[in-house]
């Protein structure tokens, strides 16, 4: 049985990275063995960056500018999960709500069009379908944060 033990480890990485960690030795089927951490729970991170890496990942999945969708996300509810817009005082109502500042008929409009499931207005899948607007060109939806922030 061949054995590795990730000794380069320990060079490259603070030891205190590792102070509460628990390792064990791992065996692949071909029979190499090496000594590695265990599955660890992470830390629960807060709101902002589960935000800042769910746009990461999805305008890495449609292939959209993440620094784009954050700099209009910026400048529409400064990251704001329960941001409100657009006041219509004739109806009491706000027409644009949730971090992106969907209008409720584009929301629908959006998923219907990408197949995107999730509820309105949502965080999570608010930012998808903005991934995937951003993606097929769509950024004039936001048009003033777009333009104000150099997005087009």
């Amino acid at each position: 049985m061949k054995t590795f033990l990730i000794s380069v480890l320990f060079l490259i990485t603070p030891l205190v990275a590792f102070a509460d960690v628990q390792w064990k030795w791992f065996t692949l089927p071909s029979g190499v063995s090496w000594y590695a951490p265990q599955q660890v729970e992470a830390e629960e991170l807060s709101l902002k960056d589960q935000i800042l890496y769910w746009i990461d990942a999805m305008a890495n999945k449609y292939g959209a500018s993440a620094r784009d969708m954050k700099k209009v996300i910026n400048c529409e509810t400064q990251f704001n999960i329960n941001a409100q817009g657009d006041w219509r005082s004739e109806a009491g109502i706000f027409l644009s709500n949730g971090i992106a500042q969907f209008q409720k008929p584009t929301f629908l409009k959006f998923q219907n069009e990408s197949g995107i499931q999730g509820d309105y207005p949502e965080w999570k899948p608010e930012i998808e379908l903005m991934a995937w607007a951003f993606s097929h060109n769509l950024q004039r939806h936001w048009l003033n944060c777009s333009k104000w922030t150099g997005v087009i």
